[in-house]
């Protein structure tokens, strides 16, 4: 009974692809605020929050700032905000997952927030919060700087996030071994039934 069990769970990640689709893209566009042309595209990886919507969400991305000059969105921001979408590019730290969230969203009615790290690991950390009704996602701190940089160039920068399965992001060959291992515990199930 427990090896059925097993070869059915294994069948089931093998032909999914183990994929929960907790990865997004983030594209963002440098564009002329006068012309509106476009100069700049570039790709970033992140991670939803456990809670968070997927929803494909676009806007004006802001690197909000506090009276203190600050990045980390606890607190009020001191700068004019887009009266369209937008979205918040905060850093990690100072206060939790939820104030930032709710800062952002509730408070200053941003599309949806990123939070990128404030310390140079390779983790992309989950964001487990409770927030149900938003769209917030975590990135490395050198997608963030550079999706800050954007963002304070004085240009118009516009982002949109999308939800897309988590083997697109990953390299071709790390995928393919995964398919493989997945394949070849099932092959040692089925010579294993009795």
């Amino acid at each position: 009974m427990e090896l059925a069990l097993l070869t059915a769970l294994l069948l089931v990640l093998c032909v999914r692809g183990a994929s929960c689709a907790r990865t997004c893209q983030i594209e963002a566009e440098l564009m002329d605020p006068v012309s509106m042309v476009k100069h700049n595209s570039s790709y970033y990886f992140g991670i939803y929050g456990k809670s968070s919507l997927r929803t494909a969400v676009s806007g004006h991305l802001v690197h909000v700032r506090s009276e203190e000059n600050e990045n980390h969105g606890c607190s009020d921001y001191t700068h004019d905000l887009p009266d369209h979408d937008w979205v918040a590019l905060v850093e990690r730290g100072q206060c939790y997952f939820t104030e930032k969230i709710r800062v952002a969203t509730k408070q200053y009615n941003a599309s949806a927030i990123i939070v990128y790290d404030n310390a140079p690991t390779m983790t992309l950390v989950s964001m487990n919060t409770f927030v149900e009704d938003e769209v917030y996602l975590f990135v490395k701190q050198s997608f963030g700087r550079r999706l800050a940089l954007l963002a304070d160039s004085g240009m118009h920068a516009h982002v949109t996030i999308t939800a897309v399965d988590s083997n697109d992001a990953l390299p071709a060959v790390t995928a393919a071994s995964a398919s493989l291992l997945c394949w070849t515990l099932l092959l040692c199930v089925a010579l294993l039934w009795p």
